[in-house]
């Protein structure tokens, strides 16, 4: 199990860095997508929430998930992270009645990537639990 949660780590830990460097490079283009228009300000705005977030994140999950082999903790910080990610997300469709494919796209993304986090993070925890 240490592989394959090692492996989703690193999966998770791309996304997040992959996602940041381009809302941080050039936000205009997921912001396009998302159907968001900014001006100058906006866009800083969105290099430093979207961007510096989720290149963060990425060296968050790495150093601890990866490095520090500390598997629960990156797990649970996915599960927290993304799962909160996917409730605001669908709050915010149901609010304002208006599914869009970015917004399908995400809250698919990020309902099997919570589902995985916590379906492994039990599998560890159980094996912890074995191990004491």
């Amino acid at each position: 199990m240490t592989s394959v949660t090692k492996l989703f780590i690193g999966f998770v830990a791309a996304m997040f860095a992959m996602f940041g460097v381009i809302y941080a490079v050039s936000p205009q283009l997921l912001a396009g997508l998302a159907g968001l228009q900014a001006n100058a300000s906006g866009l800083a705005d969105i290099r430093a929430t979207y961007g510096g977030f989720q290149i963060g994140f990425a060296i968050y999950l790495t150093g601890l998930g990866l490095i520090r082999n500390n598997h629960r903790s990156a797990l649970l910080a996915i599960i927290l992270v993304v799962g909160c990610v996917f409730l605001c997300r669908l709050l915010g469709v149901v609010w304002e009645q208006s599914l869009s494919g970015f917004n399908t796209s995400g809250l698919i993304f990020e309902f099997v990537i919570t589902a995985s986090a916590v379906y492994l993070y039990r599998k560890v925890a159980a094996a912890s639990a074995v191990e004491l």
